[in-house]
């Protein structure tokens, strides 16, 4: 299996909102974390000047970052009584 890191994003609230997953041996984890800053700034200009559709800024950026070699990726919550 391929290694693969991971950027977790918060909101100002500091909740979880999306993880994003990439290739350390291709993208820096600093600046991967950039460039989901990045994409993020750019979708909301681009939402403040009416061309993001229904206000979805989070696949806007999305988007840009797939082309960037950043995917998004989903969890599910595990518990255990025993840790």
């Amino acid at each position: 299996m391929a290694k693969t890191s991971i950027i977790q994003l918060y909101n100002v609230d500091g909740n979880d909102l999306a993880l994003f997953a990439f290739d350390p041996a291709v993208i820096k984890e600093h600046d991967a974390a950039s460039m989901v800053e990045e994409a993020l700034e750019a979708a909301f200009q681009k939402d403040e000047a009416g061309e993001v559709e229904d206000g979805d800024i989070l696949t806007e950026a999305e988007e840009t970052l797939k082309e960037k070699g950043i995917d998004r990726i989903y969890a599910s919550i595990a518990n255990t009584n025993r840790l």
